[in-house]
């Protein structure tokens, strides 16, 4: 159970703050449970899903592979289990490889990763652990990304970074149908 309860109808909300509502379901055509518990701060929460729109939507210059390649390396740093196993699903959908996929789910990325999967997962790891990336890694991901494509990287790393803690702070738990895609630990 979250530690706040999910506001799961627009009509759970003041009307005051139902354009919140509006605005996060309007792209993404429902509201998500971290939104749902997020939606205990409106304004946070529209601008919260602002960015998210950008990262997933509104963004050129990354393409879905290396897009949620980025993701699933974050949210697998964080073990945030919601995003995660969301994102398999969508990393499918995007094109990304099976084996890609089960390389970060058992932490053994970038082994098992082709040299342009790598990329995204090796700037995320990087990033999140080392806290820096090194000027020879960020001249690859210039070369092959361009400064728009590595400052999406960069922003889509930030903002799964906050929705990972996020959930795990107020514990979001996958909807009942969902089977969880990260081992426990």
């Amino acid at each position: 159970m979250a530690r706040l309860p999910y506001i799961t109808r627009r009509e759970d909300l003041p009307p005051e703050h139902r354009g919140a509502w509006d605005a996060i379901s309007a792209k993404r055509g429902h509201v998500a449970r971290p939104f749902q518990v997020l939606l205990h701060s409106p304004p946070l929460a529209t601008r919260v899903a602002s960015i998210g729109e950008y990262a997933r939507f509104i963004t050129g210059a990354l393409d879905g592979v290396t897009r949620e390649l980025a993701i699933l390396a974050t949210t697998r740093y964080w073990r945030a289990q919601y995003p995660f196993t969301h994102h398999v699903h969508l990393a499918r959908l995007a094109g990304v490889r099976e084996e890609a996929i089960q390389a970060i789910k058992k932490g053994v990325a970038p082994r098992g990763l082709t040299p342009v999967e790598a990329l995204p997962v090796r700037f995320a790891q990087s990033l999140l652990r080392r806290r820096q990336v090194s000027d020879a890694l960020w001249q690859e991901a210039l070369q092959r990304l361009g400064t728009q494509g590595v400052i999406d990287l960069t922003v889509t790393i930030g903002y799964y970074t906050l929705l990972s803690l996020w959930m795990l702070a107020v514990q979001v738990e996958l909807e009942p149908d969902m089977a969880t895609e990260l081992p426990q630990r």
